[in-house]
């Protein structure tokens, strides 16, 4: 008995792509912005979806897929789409999407729908044209399906004596053609007579598929044939073949076939959790080269000097390769945000035209995983609160379609992510009434508050200027959040806002967070690293230039007073009396620089983000944590949170 669980991680894998794209089209179809090209692609992945798990036997998939396939046929049809059928079929790719789930949890047998099965075939079965026999399964032309990397062509077969002789060619480019072919062997022989097959099955098994072609004679009629190939995902061509048996090709010294183009570039699927153990390698590469180089200062010895130099060299090379493959586009993040916007759209009966731009650019899949929630939360955020209503935004002579644009823009080593509306505004006199009434700030000092500065109390811990509480918004725990995110990954957020205009939240991130560069700070006896992004410069310290202000003490520096911090201090650590000696380094955080006294400026230093467990992992203000190249451990500081907690303090 064949196992098929070894091809499972690329069902899923597959799977979960194709249903992205499904979903996508679907709401293209719904914008009627894309005339006929989205409907036959919507039938094109409801025919893959169920090819792909009928050659797995995922029953229960593939009944969904199969009746999702019968709507799409009905849209091919008649060229359009109807709301209801939309609908249906949006909810039909979120069950098969948990079904992807459930598959990889190895829990198949939870994998069924009756329920929406039959209400997409009585919507399926009242769409059938006069005549017809809705039951009938809704079948295309293989002749005319276009040829692609990843969907199946043919021109139809012909049969001699009842038996067909056929060639399906499978794209380099395509995921595992070895795989591939064989799940298209096994169902064929499983529902028709399969007289031969070159390659065999045990070759195949073997991973013997040298020209990607499989050559089948079944006894099949011609019709049943075109519908079964039609489950060659993968296949570039499909072709009746007249001689008798593969053409023999003869091989170059190469082993490549004489004739056979050869692909100048392949890809493969990488798991990100084989990348992440990529970055720990590195990482520790990077230790043993600062080590050399530390021992190479100290050795009078040219010849250890130079391989410390060329190790330089080489772990950059690594490093900037392994880097590049974990460099995911953000289209990953942004493909999501249609069908949100579509949902919270339609449930708050408001029009939002969602614009997205800068999809391309490309950041650290880590970095993506971590920003969705955040990303997510400021788009709700929009949809709630940011829409007048239709008659105020007609009143204001502005379209009844709010304009929200997700945009991404390369800023060197960062990326800002912009997501902005030309709705109503944010009214820093209602954020500053909200944050008195709440206990965050006082009448005073709220009334000192700049617009500016008062647009920076939406993220206050427990802050809301909602009416009420709805399932996207009013709870006050949301900007909060986004914004320690942000932080924590070593970013920031930035808000703009003009009333009446519109409002625009900017998180600026690094492109990357698995290593990065630090300051390494001494105090006391302890090491502490701060993300060099967030250092402006350093400078000796002087007592004589501090000052009392603004109910806070403050450092003179060139002619500015800047809110001033002994990092021991704020870390809790004892001291017999005040400093009178250190390092002063300045640290640029959301509201504007810090000065932060240190003991010692102990170096620079590359390091891989180790994450904390318990209970350090409680401590907000501390980001992480990195091995330095002497064996000792060394605590990420993020100096936003740790400051803001001594203000809040104070």
């Amino acid at each position: 008995m064949i196992d098929l669980q070894k091809y499972k991680a690329l069902f899923i894998s597959e799977a979960r792509e194709i249903l992205a794209s499904f979903q996508s089209e679907l709401l293209k179809i719904e914008r009627h912005d894309a005339g006929r090209e989205p409907i036959d692609a919507m039938f094109r992945a409801a025919h893959s979806l169920k090819g792909m798990a009928a050659s797995m036997g995922y029953d229960g998939f593939t009944e969904l897929a199969h009746a999702l396939e019968d709507i799409g046929s009905d849209a091919r049809r008649s060229g359009s789409m109807p709301t209801e059928a939309v609908d249906l079929m949006l909810e039909g790719v979120d069950r098969l999407t948990s079904f992807v789930g459930l598959i990889d949890a190895d829990n198949v047998a939870a994998c069924y729908a009756a329920d929406l099965v039959e209400r997409i075939r009585s919507l399926h079965a009242a769409s059938a044209p006069a005549g017809a026999d809705s039951a009938a399964p809704a079948m295309t032309s293989l002749a005319a399906a276009p040829a692609a990397a990843t969907s199946a062509a043919a021109t139809p077969a012909s049969t001699d004596a009842g038996l067909t002789r056929i060639l399906v060619c499978f794209s380099a480019a395509s995921q595992a053609p070895q795989a591939r072919a064989f799940m298209l062997q096994r169902q064929l022989a499983k529902q028709v007579e399969l007289i031969e097959s070159s390659p065999s099955a045990d070759d195949l098994r073997q991973g013997r598929f040298p020209d990607r072609k499989l050559y089948l004679t079944v006894r099949v009629k011609p019709v049943e044939l075109e519908r079964l190939l039609t489950q060659a995902r993968g296949a570039t061509d499909v072709e009746r073949v007249e001689d008798q048996g593969p053409p023999q090709r003869r091989r170059s010294d190469s082993g490549t076939v004489e004739g056979e183009a050869v692909d100048s570039q392949r890809t493969v699927r990488v798991r990100t959790e084989i990348l992440d153990e990529f970055i720990d390698s590195v990482g520790e590469l990077l230790r043993a080269r600062d080590r050399l180089r530390a021992v190479a200062e100290r050795v009078d010895l040219p010849e250890l000097t130079d391989i410390a130099d060329e190790m330089v060299g080489l772990t950059k090379d690594i490093y900037d390769r392994v880097m590049a493959a974990r460099m995911t586009p953000l289209a990953l993040l942004t493909e999501r945000l249609p069908r949100v916007v579509r949902d919270l759209a339609r449930k708050a009966d408001k029009a939002i035209e969602l614009k997205i731009e800068g999809a391309d650019i490309e950041v650290d899949r880590a970095l993506l995983d971590e920003l969705h929630s955040a990303v997510l939360h400021v788009v709700r955020n929009a949809v709630d609160h940011a829409h007048e209503g239709r008659p105020a935004r007609v009143a204001a002579g502005k379209p009844e379609a709010l304009t929200l644009t997700v945009r991404a823009v390369r800023d060197r080593d960062h990326v800002l992510i912009e997501i902005e509306d030309d709705g109503g505004g944010i009214d820093p006199d209602v954020i500053r009434a909200a944050a008195v009434a709440a206990g965050i700030i006082d009448q005073e000092r709220a009334a000192a508050l700049s617009d500016e500065e008062a647009l920076e109390l939406i993220c206050a811990p427990g802050l809301s200027t909602s009416d009420q509480v709805t399932d996207t918004s009013g709870r006050g725990v949301g900007m909060d959040a986004v914004r320690s995110t942000a932080e924590r990954l070593g970013g920031g957020l930035q808000i703009r806002s003009r009333l009446g205009s519109g409002s625009c939240f900017t998180l600026r991130m690094p492109l990357t967070m698995a290593i990065i560069g630090v300051l390494l700070v001494e105090v006391a006896p302890a090491v502490f690293a701060i993300p060099t992004n967030r250092v402006s410069h350093a400078l000796n310290f002087d007592a004589a230039l501090l000052r009392r202000a603004y109910g806070e003490t403050r450092l003179r520096v060139d002619e500015e007073l800047l809110p001033y911090y002994d990092l021991g201090e704020l870390l809790g650590f004892r001291r017999e009396q005040p400093a009178s000696e250190g390092t002063v380094v300045l640290v640029d955080e959301q509201a504007g620089a810090v000065a932060v006294r240190v003991d010692r400026i102990a170096g620079l230093q590359e390091v891989v983000v180790k994450p904390l467990g318990a209970p350090l992992a409680a401590l907000d203000y501390l980001a992480g944590a990195a091995l330095l190249p002497d064996g000792r451990p060394a605590f990420i500081l993020d100096m936003g949170r740790l400051v803001r907690g001594e203000a809040a303090t104070a």
